[in-house]
C-alpha cells in the first residue's frame, strides 16, 4: 500500500497523546519565509484577527470591515458573532491553500472548478507582505482581502465575497467530510494563537458533539477509529506499507513519520503538500517528490518479488 498523506494518527485513544495543534502550525509554516513565503506574512495575518474584532465593536467599524474585505452587500456583519463567522471563513482559505500548496498550478483542491496558482500560499502572502502601521486596520484588511482572493476568487470573476465555499462542489465535499468526521473519524484540533498565526480556539468536545447532533443527528464516537483500526499497535503488526508525507501538508503532523519495520516505512517529501507524490507527473515536480516516487516503486517491486518468491517456494513443497 502506498499511503500518501494519510493522517492515521489523528485520533484519540492511541498509546501516544494526539498533537491536536499540528495542523494549524503547519499552515503557519507554509506562510513563513522558511517555506518560501514573504517574511511578514504570518505576522501580518496574525494581526488581522484582532483588527477584525476591533472594527466589529462599532457599527462604523463593521461597515469598514465589510468594505475592506470586499464582502457582498448580502453578507450580514452586525455583531461580533457575525465577525467570528467572517474570521472562520478567512481562516479556511489558508487551510485549503496549504493543503494545495503544490509547485505547479492545480485544480485538485478546487474540485476541478478552477485552478490555484503554483504555491498558492506564497502568492497569497505576496499581497500582505508590506509593513502596515499599527493603527491601519483598514489597510491591513484590504490587503488581506486580496490574499483571500487567491482562493475565493480563483475563478477571477467575483466582484465581492459571500461567506461560502469556493464552489458548490467544494461545499458538497465539505458536507461529506463533516458527516464522516462526526460518525467515524473524529479528528479533534486545537488552535492556540501562539504557535500558529490564528486566534485561540481550544478543543471543545462538547461543542463538537453538539454540532454533530444538530447537523446530522448523531453523537461522536471519539475512540472509534483507534478501536477499529488499532492505531500505532496495528502498525507494529502490519507489513508492506509506505507512508509518505510532505512538510507543507497540514495533515502531515498526524501522519506516520517514522519506520515501524523494514516493510512499514515512512518517506518525506520536502516541500510537498497533500499527497503530492500521488499526483500526475509534472515538469515542475521537485527533486524530492521524484526521489520519493522512485523509492515507492522500489518498495512495490520488492513486495511483488517477495510474493512470487513465496508462491514459488510453496509450489516446490
Amino acid at each position: 500500500v502506498i499511503a500518501g498523506s494519510a493522517p492515521i494518527l489523528s485520533f484519540l485513544g492511541d498509546e501516544v497523546p494526539l498533537d491536536k495543534g499540528s495542523f494549524e502550525r503547519i499552515v503557519t509554516f507554509d506562510a513563513s519565509e522558511e517555506a518560501g513565503s514573504a517574511p511578514n506574512c504570518a505576522s501580518n495575518i496574525r494581526r488581522t484577527w484582532p483588527a477584525m474584532k476591533k472594527l466589529g465593536e462599532t457599527e462604523k467599524g463593521r461597515k469598514q470591515l465589510k468594505k475592506a474585505l470586499s464582502l457582498c452587500d448580502s453578507v450580514k456583519v452586525e455583531s461580533q458573532k457575525d465577525v467570528d463567522k467572517v474570521m472562520d471563513w478567512a481562516k479556511s482559505a489558508f487551510d485549503y491553500m496549504a493543503m494545495g500548496n503544490y509547485p505547479y498550478p492545480s485544480s485538485y483542491i478546487m474540485n476541478g472548478v478552477s485552478v490555484l496558482p503554483a504555491y498558492p500560499v506564497r502568492v497569497a502572502c505576496s499581497f500582505i507582505a508590506d509593513d502596515f502601521a499599527l493603527d491601519d486596520e483598514v489597510g491591513l484588511l484590504s490587503a488581506f482581502a486580496k490574499s483571500l482572493g487567491v482562493y475565493y476568487n480563483s475563478t477571477k470573476d467575483q466582484e465581492c465575497y459571500e461567506l461560502s465555499a469556493s464552489s458548490n462542489e467544494s461545499a458538497l465535499d465539505s458536507d461529506f467530510w463533516d458527516y464522516i468526521f462526526c460518525s467515524e473519524i473524529y479528528q479533534p484540533q486545537n488552535v492556540d494563537g501562539v504557535n500558529d498565526m490564528f486566534w485561540p480556539v481550544p478543543w471543545n468536545f462538547t461543542a463538537d458533539n453538539e454540532n454533530c447532533k444538530s447537523e446530522w443527528g448523531i453523537d461522536i464516537r471519539p475512540l472509534w477509529a483507534t478501536t477499529q483500526y488499532g492505531g500505532r499497535k496495528a502498525l507494529k503488526a502490519a507489513s508492506n506499507i509506505v507512508f509518505s508525507n510532505g512538510n507543507y501538508d497540514p495533515w502531515s503532523g498526524t501522519g506516520v513519520l517514522q519506520n515501524y519495520s523494514d516493510s512499514v516505512v515512512a518517506l518525506s517529501v520536502e516541500g510537498g503538500a497533500h499527497h503530492l507524490d500521488l499526483m500526475f507527473s509534472n515538469k515542475l515536480d521537485t527533486p524530492s517528490v521524484l526521489a520519493v516516487r522512485e523509492a515507492e516503486k522500489q518498495h512495490m517491486h520488492k513486495w511483488a518479488r517477495e510474493f512470487y518468491d513465496r508462491k514459488a517456494a510453496i509450489a516446490r513443497e
